[in-house]
C-alpha cells in the first residue's frame, strides 16, 4: 500500500492526527480538478509511493477513484485548496488537496492549531468530537452544509502536508 493509501486508511481509522471523520457524505457531486492520472508521491519523511486516480463523470459531477477502491469528491476552498470527501468501505473522512503543478495532500493541524480550528468550527455551527484527545479522534458533527462550509473555510495556515504528488 502506498503512502497516500496508508494515510487515507489511517484517516479512516483516526490514527493520524488531523484527519476529520465525517458522519456521512457532505458532497453529492464533486468538482473537477486536474488530478487524474498516475502520480509519484513523497511524504515529508521521504517515503515514496505511486498513486493512480481515475476520473469518473464530468461537468459538475466528478469523482476520482484510487487504486485502493477509495472514491474522492472535491469541492473548491480558498485559492488552490480543495476539500476532499474520501469514502472507502462506507466510511467517510475529509482531507485537503492543494492543486497546482501536481498536488499536495494536507490534513488539519489540530495538534498545533487547535484553538484556531475550534473557533472556526464554532463560527460554522460545527463541533469536533474528540478534539481534546490524544491520540486524536476528530469526528465532525453538524449539518452537512455547515460541515462543508467549515472545511472550505480552512486556509493553508491551518493545514500540514502529509504527501506531495507529481505526475509520473
Amino acid at each position: 500500500m502506498g503512502a497516500f493509501a496508508r494515510a487515507a486508511a489511517l484517516c479512516l481509522t483516526l490514527a493520524l492526527g488531523g484527519c476529520y471523520e465525517l458522519p456521512g457524505p457532505i458532497l453529492a457531486k464533486g468538482a473537477p480538478a486536474p488530478i487524474a492520472g498516475r502520480h509519484a508521491c513523497v511524504s515529508p519523511d521521504g517515503e515514496r509511493s505511486v498513486m493512480t486516480l481515475v476520473q469518473k463523470g464530468g461537468g459538475d459531477d466528478v469523482r476520482f477513484l484510487a487504486q485502493d477502491g477509495a472514491e474522492m469528491k472535491l469541492a473548491p476552498a480558498a485559492g488552490a485548496l480543495r476539500v476532499v470527501q474520501h469514502q472507502r468501505k462506507g466510511r467517510y473522512a475529509a482531507l485537503f488537496f492543494e492543486v497546482g503543478d501536481g498536488f499536495r495532500v494536507l490534513i488539519a493541524d489540530l495538534p498545533d492549531r487547535r484553538s484556531e480550528i475550534l473557533a472556526l468550527a464554532a463560527r460554522h455551527g460545527v463541533t469536533i468530537a474528540g478534539a481534546d484527545k490524544r491520540p486524536p479522534s476528530y469526528r465532525l458533527e453538524g449539518p452537512p452544509d455547515a460541515v462543508l462550509a467549515f472545511l472550505a473555510a480552512h486556509d493553508r495556515a491551518l493545514l500540514k502536508e502529509i504527501s506531495r504528488c507529481a505526475r509520473s
